[in-house]
């Protein structure tokens, strides 16, 4: 379920805007993970895979903003810029259960939290471009600096995978050290990019 809404302020008076604000809310109690599918799947085979089931999805973005607009600065220079933000990814904890069934070394994942009782925080990216086109010859010659990331964002990825197994009907609990303690990816830095483009 959401509402968007739509704005486009066209090209006048050297300047144009258009942008989107996107409000929603994605839940559900399947297909929360990558690996999921539409087709015959395990899921539900055990009646363990039940519980804290509903929750928020794994695309779930309750806030998404998307602004993109061009400016014609004096001495023929267009400047435009692309913003977008998007709410953080939802996650939960989850643990692997041994003991639930018969054979031996099979676990159940099971939701400790419903799904997207935590999230990630929001993403916010902003991309730049100046560009300046010259009379060269039968053609145009355009030179163009683009600036991805501008505001030089950075976001970390921690491992939120599986928090620990326990063992039925022991209790025995061992915790998985990778829990929010291992990095597993970081965002681009601000990155500056030189073009240019000959056109006849």
């Amino acid at each position: 379920m959401g509402v968007e809404i739509i704005f486009n302020k066209r090209m006048s008076n050297r300047w144009q805007l258009m942008g989107s604000i996107t409000i929603s809310k994605n839940g559900g109690n399947i297909s929360n993970t990558y690996g999921a599918s539409w087709g015959r799947s395990g899921f539900y085979d055990n009646p363990n895979d039940r519980i804290n089931d509903y929750g928020r999805l794994f695309f779930d973005r309750p806030l998404v903003i998307k602004l993109q607009g061009t400016y014609q600065a004096p001495f023929g220079i267009n400047a435009s810029f692309y913003y977008t933000h998007y709410s953080g990814t939802p996650w939960n904890r989850t643990i692997r259960v041994y003991g639930l069934n018969d054979s031996a070394g099979v676990f159940n994942v099971i939701n400790v939290e419903k799904p997207g009782s935590r999230r990630n925080p929001p993403v916010d990216n902003l991309d730049l471009r100046f560009e300046k086109t010259f009379r060269l010859g039968p053609g145009q010659l355009g030179i163009f600096v683009d600036i991805f990331n501008a505001l030089n964002s950075g976001y970390v990825n921690i491992y939120q995978g599986w928090q620990g197994k326990l063992y039925y009907p022991s209790g025995t609990w061992k915790p998985n050290p990778r829990w929010l303690n291992e990095i597993t990816g970081l965002t681009s830095p601000r990155v500056f990019k030189v073009s240019c483009r000959y056109s006849f």
